[in-house]
């Protein structure tokens, strides 16, 4: 109070001076004056009275502001994969409207041992999820459901290397097919090609229809290199994964019926 009283008294007697000024004041630009009044003599008063927050509570503003901005940032990437993955599968041939997805959470990476790269998602059976189903982020495959609970499932990640799906190379002349196994580092091996002509580095690599659970033409990877290791005129390509394979936040459980 005694600082209000030293202080504050002048400052409101020099505000309303100036506020008595301004109402009998036909200069030019007095418009102006009020505003320079409020950041001049009003708002040094409330400073005094009312106080910024203190150190904590505005550190928890400023972290309840990150927060709000990450969950933004996250449902808007995720709305722009949804929009891709939802015009990959129109444009597909073979898309017939039977495609059926489901959105999951990814709740934690399970511990990678002996070539093994999984994560589990809070998605499971009471949702129906099934073996085998194809698990995308956006329009890349990210792996395939390898085990099922009643309310979350493990997803074995396309660079597990247990991994193996049935693939189409993009190619001049025609798709070649190949199995993919699962390698380490994001990547795949495509074996079995009979032929590499008109394979090239940067093409696109494609699921197959030859399982159910996952639906035909969902982008698997690029091919990095062809090769022909035993020199046996059948090939093998090494393919960099689609996806990022990074820690997800969420992806989507996806098949046909």
């Amino acid at each position: 109070m005694r600082l209000l009283r030293s202080q504050g008294y002048p400052l409101l007697l020099a505000g309303l001076f100036v506020l008595a000024a301004v109402r009998r004041s036909d200069l030019p630009g007095e418009d102006v004056l009020p505003e320079l009044y409020r950041r001049a003599i009003f708002q040094p008063i409330l400073a005094q009275v009312a106080p910024e927050p203190g150190g904590d509570e505005a550190a928890r503003l400023r972290d309840e502001l990150a927060a709000a901005r990450h969950e933004l940032r996250e449902a808007r990437e995720e709305l722009a994969k949804s929009s891709a993955l939802d015009a990959h599968l129109r444009g597909l041939e073979e898309w017939d409207g039977r495609t059926r997805r489901l959105r999951a959470r990814v709740l934690f990476r399970e511990p990678e041992r002996d070539g093994i790269r999984a994560f589990r998602i809070d998605r499971g059976e009471r949702d129906g999820v099934r073996l085998g189903m194809a698990v995308v982020d956006g329009v890349a495959m990210v792996g395939a459901v390898s085990k099922v609970e009643p309310a979350q499932s493990i997803v074995q990640r396309v660079d597990d290397g247990n991994f193996r799906l049935e693939v189409e190379i993009e190619a001049k002349g025609g798709a070649v097919a190949g199995i993919a196994y699962g390698d380490t580092g994001g990547f795949l091996d495509v074996r079995f090609l009979r032929r590499a002509d008109g394979v090239e580095p940067g093409a696109a690599v494609f699921t197959t229809a030859y399982r159910r659970e996952v639906p035909r033409g969902l982008l698997v990877g690029r091919v990095d290199r062809v090769r022909d290791a035993d020199r046996d005129d059948v090939f093998e390509a090494s393919v960099e994964a689609a996806a990022a394979l990074r820690p997800l936040a969420r992806v989507e459980v996806i098949w046909s019926e």
